[in-house]
Formats: structure tokens, C-alpha cells, sequence
């Protein structure tokens, strides 16, 4: 049953523009679809012109808010929020720091290391 709903979703595209914009839920089609059927004229309200007129407005729309939100945007705050960041990474980085200042003898320089000579073997 839940297959045969898909394939007739798939004929109405005209639902989707409803469920994004929160008119409807696909819980809704759904029970629509399994009380009246698909040829039902209930189906007549939902219409493919009102489709076809308002996705590319929403699409621009959408586009619209979005530069608008970037213009929109503080820079300064931005800035303060990365400063903030770095200050929070530096006293972590202090905190990892000092615990490995704790065990010296686990870390060593990379000027620190000695080969030992071929003929011996194991501190002979």
C-alpha cells in the first residue's frame, strides 16, 4: 500500500510544494489518499498550476533572503567570535601543554635522539 501511495505521489509533484511550505504533512496525503483513492476530486484542489507558478518565486525568494542575511551580517561580531575561539584553543592548548611538561622523560626534542653506534649491541 505504502508503494502505491509513492507512485502516486510521484504524479502530483504539486503535494511536495504543499508539505514545504508546512500546509500539509505526507501523513495528511496519506490519509487523504486512503479514505478517497486516487481519483478522487478531492485531488482537484491541489492543482498543477499553482505548482508550476510558485516554486521558481519561492526559489528566488529564497535567494533574495539569503543575500539579504549576508549583507546583514557583523563583521565585527564575527571577528569577536573567531578572537573568542582562538583565546578558548590557546588555553586548551596551554592546558595540554602543561600536562605534557608533567612527564618529561615521555617526550623529547627531536635534536634529542643519539643513534646508537653498529657494533654494539645493547649497551654492551
Amino acid at each position: 500500500m505504502k508503494e502505491e501511495f509513492k507512485t502516486f505521489v510521484r504524479t502530483k509533484p504539486e503535494l511536495a510544494n504543499y508539505v514545504m511550505n508546512k500546509d500539509y504533512t505526507w501523513q495528511q496525503f496519506y490519509e487523504i489518499w486512503d479514505l478517497y483513492g486516487e481519483d478522487h476530486s478531492v485531488w482537484n484542489d491541489y492543482n498543477k498550476q499553482e505548482f508550476i507558478e510558485e516554486n521558481p518565486t519561492n526559489n528566488h525568494a529564497n535567494m533574495n533572503d539569503l543575500l539579504d542575511m549576508a549583507k546583514n551580517i557583523d563583521m565585527n561580531k564575527v571577528r569577536g567570535g573567531i578572537n573568542y575561539a582562538q583565546k578558548a584553543l590557546g588555553v586548551l592548548g596551554d592546558f595540554v601543554g602543561k600536562n605534557n611538561t608533567i612527564t618529561p622523560s615521555l617526550t623529547k626534542t627531536p635534536g634529542s635522539y643519539i643513534p646508537r653506534p653498529i657494533y654494539r649491541h645493547f649497551e654492551d
